[in-house]
């Protein structure tokens, strides 16, 4: 069985801030690790992913979480908590 890969160049764009270990370059060279590994990449199945929609957010979140943190960045927020950096591209 393998193991589903889900990624996308956009997803270097979610902005987690100055000092936060999860950055675009952390993610690039885990890639970059992934393509190094010919052994694990026969393991992996890329999947195209695509932007969630509504529905999709809704399997795991309420409406109401949605719209007031999509409200909260779009008012310019950076953190839901000490740990939950979001941006426009989040």
């Amino acid at each position: 069985m393998a193991v589903h890969l889900l990624y996308d160049e956009t997803f270097l764009r979610h902005d987690t801030g100055v000092g936060h270990f999860e950055t675009s370059e952390r993610l690039r060279c885990v890639i970059g690790a992934i393509e190094d590994d010919h052994k694990l990449k026969q393991q992996l199945r890329r999947v195209t992913s695509r932007p969630a929609n509504m529905q999709d957010l809704q399997r795991c979140h309420s409406e109401e979480m949605i719209r007031d943190i999509r409200a909260f960045i779009d008012r310019g927020g950076t953190h839901l908590d000490t740990d939950t950096p979001v941006s426009e591209d989040s």
